[in-house]
Formats: structure tokens, sequence, C-alpha cells
């Protein structure tokens, strides 16, 4: 599928890595506005949205659907994209504040089970108040449409 079949947020789609990793991902759910509880404490200014934006997250459930473990770290190159075309990059501290686990490898299934491992990220964005998303994009390598998957957000 390519970037321009975004698919529905419902929408499940197998992604191949570079070293043999088959990743199962989808789409479990996008808050807009997010209510986000940070694992920090006191809270830092830096988690707090700036005057005239707002905080979005996207769920991301994967799953290893191959032979090779892998760190389900999917949410490095990631974007929300406007109605108008404009790109908005995750935000690295707030998704980081995120975690509440240590990540773990996915390792490959159990052979006879349709048992899956997996993991769900939550990825953060900010975005200026009034701006409607319309896509969430991940990609495991920016440019290469093959390893680009968009997903319809409204």
């Amino acid at each position: 599928m390519s970037v321009d079949e975004a698919l529905p947020v419902s929408g499940d789609v197998l992604m191949r890595g570079d070293s043999g990793e088959r990743m199962g991902i989808s789409i479990m759910g996008v808050e807009d506005p997010a209510v986000l509880t940070f694992t920090r404490q006191p809270l830092d200014k830096e988690l707090e949205p700036a005057a005239g934006y707002r905080l979005v997250a996207v769920r991301v459930l994967v799953q290893n659907e191959g032979p090779v473990p892998f760190l389900p770290t999917v949410e490095k190159h990631t974007w929300l994209i406007d109605s108008k075309g404009r790109k908005y990059a995750r935000n690295t501290v707030m998704t980081k504040a995120q975690d509440t686990r240590p990540l773990t490898r996915l390792q490959p299934p159990d052979p006879g089970s349709s048992g899956r491992y997996a993991a769900a990220r939550m990825i953060v964005f900010q975005i200026r108040n009034g701006v409607r998303p319309v896509r969430f994009r991940l990609s495991l390598h920016p440019g290469m449409a093959r390893k680009t998957q968009d997903w319809l957000v409204r």
C-alpha cells in the first residue's frame, strides 16, 4: 500500500524492517485533545503544551509477525498531517514521558500458537489550536513509500 492509500484509523498493516522484521501495526486510538498524565513529577514546564497549542496522542499497537525479535520503537519517524498538508513531528520529550515501562524486545511468535508478542506505544504531538489533523504517518525509512504508511484520523 502506498502513502497515497491511507488506511482508516482501524486498519492494520504489515511493515517489513531491513533485518527481516515483520511488524503488524495498528492504531488503537487518537485522542484530540489529549489529556495526558506524565510519569515525571513534578510536572516539568516542557511537558505542558505551549500557549496556543494542544496535545494530540496516537496509540499504536506493534506486534511481532515474523521470525526476528525487535524493539518496537516505531515512533521515531511519525507525523500528524493537517488538512492543508502541513506535517507536525512528534514531540520527543512528551512521547518519552509516556513510557511507563522499560522497552523490551518483541520475540517471534511461538510455533503453533496464534498469539503474538505486542507492545502499545503512545506518540504525542503538539499542534496549534484550530488545526485539524487528517492523517497519521509512520515510516520505518522516510522517503521510501514501501516503508511508510498513512492512516486517516478523521
